[in-house]
């Protein structure tokens, strides 16, 4: 019970810093914010339920991996890391159309 308690805490914790982070990115549009930190609160909600549904150690110990996991591969991306993605894809298009 205690570990139950202490991972869903940590959940919660990752999860407000993850939405701290993403509100310090200045390069991200306001959608984009809130897009983001709506992704990053269901999974923690996910992660809490399914540490909370656990009846083994072992399956409480996956879901709080599992929701660690897909908080962190939340990515906060820059405007200038699209826009250097949409360069390369132009890059990419116009190469094809040489060849």
């Amino acid at each position: 019970m205690k570990q139950r308690k202490k991972q869903k805490k940590q959940v919660r914790m990752l999860e407000k810093a993850r939405n701290k982070e993403i509100n310090a990115a200045t390069k991200l549009e306001s959608a984009t914010k809130k897009e983001l930190i709506t992704r990053a609160n269901a999974e923690a909600d996910t992660a809490s339920e399914k540490i909370e549904q656990a009846t083994r150690n072992e399956q409480t110990l996956a879901a709080y991996q599992a929701g660690v996991d897909k908080i962190l591969g939340i990515e906060v991306t820059t405007l200038a890391g699209a826009k250097q993605g949409a360069l390369d894809a132009i890059n990419d298009a116009l190469t094809q159309k040489e060849t």
